[in-house]
């Protein structure tokens, strides 16, 4: 089926309401992601100190946390500010709109569940997803996790 663009009415409540509810989804998983990233990369820091000059390459993990888990907490901030100051009870989304703020399929979600997979904390935006973890106290980590560490071809025998 092709993409089909079309006007959808909501309400200014109905909107607010999915709007906050991805923000503090987007918060909860950020903030879990953060933690473990700066977790692992002290475990890192560690491993590379402990091989002092044994290691003779730059270790595949270290490449692999260079880059911190993203948060779009600011973006769906200033949504729902910008949203709260509509002037009307009813908001008339294209489709465009519509799939991002109430079903949550922004553009970068998939970089975003990408990036924070990588640190044990998977995060699902919008009102279709489940709670973002895979379990309740978020220890059951998925298999792409990043593990801190130095692998034997990186160090010298």
């Amino acid at each position: 089926m092709g993409y089909v663009n079309m006007k959808t009415a909501v309400t200014k409540q109905e909107l607010l309401d999915s709007l906050n509810k991805q923000l503090v989804e987007q918060e909860k998983t950020a903030s879990v992601a953060q933690q473990r990233w700066q977790d692992k990369m002290v475990k890192m820091a560690q491993a590379v100190i402990d091989a002092g000059p044994k290691l003779r390459k730059y270790p595949r993990a270290l490449r692999a946390l260079q880059y911190p888990p993203e948060s779009h907490a600011k973006e769906l901030k200033e949504i729902i500010e910008r949203i709260a100051r509509h002037t009307d009870d009813v908001i008339t989304l294209e489709t465009e709109a519509y799939n991002q703020m109430m079903l949550g399929q922004w553009g970068w979600r998939s970089s975003w569940n990408h990036s924070n997979q990588l640190y044990g904390a998977t995060g699902v935006t919008g009102p279709t997803g489940g709670t973002g973890y895979d379990d309740e106290d978020g220890d059951d980590l998925p298999s792409q996790e990043i593990e801190p560490s130095i692998a034997k071809d990186e160090l010298e025998e």
